[in-house]
């Protein structure tokens, strides 16, 4: 239960989805300012001048903060309720049931909402994405890749479409794996309706269902691009099974590129129109080809992490940190871009490396840089 402060700064943090000209990377920066929320929203009008001092804030955003902040308090306020009869839980980029993978992206969601279980986060993630309408070759191949990824037990991610999306979701389900279903509308409803069973499911069986979209808000054309985006950037790595050259899971594909994400892609028949957007991403060296879950389990290294948790080293959270942040990363970081992204002094840092490489948990590469 939220006490009364609680829900004022729950309040005030959805209120800023409404405000013009605020979008995800501004209202991040205004969390992170330290500035009073209560104030923008309830105090006086010079009250906002403060946000004047945050980079990416002009007299044009003062304006429409001023003009549209008491219908955005009052739009905030039906999510609320909405969120409370429907059971939906709201998180926010700096809470730890926030997927600590998509807080590396700049153009991730300040706010999400889920129903489930947000504790798979420690778990190798992989996104499985592909086409609506897969032939009995894109079936089998992914059916065999989870069954044979159930070894090092990662978290199946995809975005509950028909095809690829639900047969990803099902056999992780199957294999007692969890599953998160990443939605393009607000979680009071499924879409498409005929999953309903299979959400309820995923739920059920300590996965979630993920969305940066309010109850009330349906599942528009636009917002699938977003929804795929998300389901990029809380993976290590994405698949893509079968796709056509213009599919949306090429755009999944495309965001994880992006995101310095591993990018994999399952070869097909040339003639194959459902092959045609794996083998565009394997051509333009986005994704690497992929014969069996083996290739997958080595390219990422998840063989040794398991390794690593069967002895049971419990990370501080200093040593969460860094580990989270070697994780989203594709390449090796240095000291100093590792300080620099935490926040924290050098020597601190150094210390953390020193004793995680002695713990097998990273490893040293050459000009002081370090990777998992």
């Amino acid at each position: 239960m939220l006490n009364e402060n609680q829900n004022q700064e729950l309040l005030y943090r959805l209120a800023l989805r409404y405000v013009d000209g605020i979008g995800n990377q501004l209202a991040r920066k205004i969390i992170s300012s330290g500035i009073r929320l209560k104030n923008l929203f309830d105090g006086p009008p010079d009250a906002i001048n403060k946000l004047l001092n945050i980079e990416g804030i002009g007299q044009h955003t003062i304006v429409g903060f001023e003009q549209s902040r008491q219908t955005a308090l009052e739009k905030a306020l039906r999510v609320i309720e909405q969120c409370q009869k429907f059971d939906i839980n709201i998180t926010f980029f700096d809470r730890e049931d926030y997927p600590p993978l998509l807080k590396h992206c700049d153009d991730a969601p300040y706010v999400l909402t889920y129903k489930g279980s947000m504790d798979w986060f420690s778990q190798p993630s992989i996104s499985i994405v592909g086409t609506r309408r897969p032939s009995t070759y894109g079936i089998s191949v992914t059916k065999n890749i989870i069954e044979e990824l159930a070894s090092v037990e990662p978290v199946i991610i995809s975005g509950l479409a028909y095809g690829i999306d639900s047969i990803a979701h099902e056999e992780a389900l199957n294999r007692n794996l969890p599953t998160v279903a990443v939605l393009a509308h607000g979680l009071h409803m499924i879409y498409p309706s005929a999953h309903k069973r299979l959400a309820d499911k995923i739920v059920r069986s300590n996965g979630a269902l993920v969305s940066e979209f309010f109850p009330g808000e349906g599942p528009e054309k636009e917002h699938f691009p977003r929804r795929n985006r998300i389901i990029a950037g809380i993976s290590e790595a994405t698949l893509v099974v079968e796709s056509r050259e213009d599919g949306g899971a090429l755009i999944t594909a495309r965001f994880a590129f992006d995101y310095g994400r591993e990018v994999f892609a399952v070869p097909g028949r040339i003639t194959d129109e459902t092959s045609k957007g794996c083998l565009k991403l394997i051509r333009d060296n986005i994704a690497s080809v992929v014969i069996d879950a083996n290739t997958i389990i080595e390219a990422m290294g998840w063989a040794q992490r398991k390794k690593i948790s069967q002895k049971s080293l419990l990370l501080l959270p200093e040593e969460q940190e860094i580990y989270d942040l070697l994780r989203a990363s594709s390449n090796p970081l240095s000291v100093e871009e590792i300080s620099s992204a935490l926040g924290r002094p050098i020597p601190q840092v150094m210390n953390t490396l020193l004793l995680m490489e002695m713990k097998g948990l990273v490893k040293a590469m050459p000009g002081q840089r370090f990777a998992l």
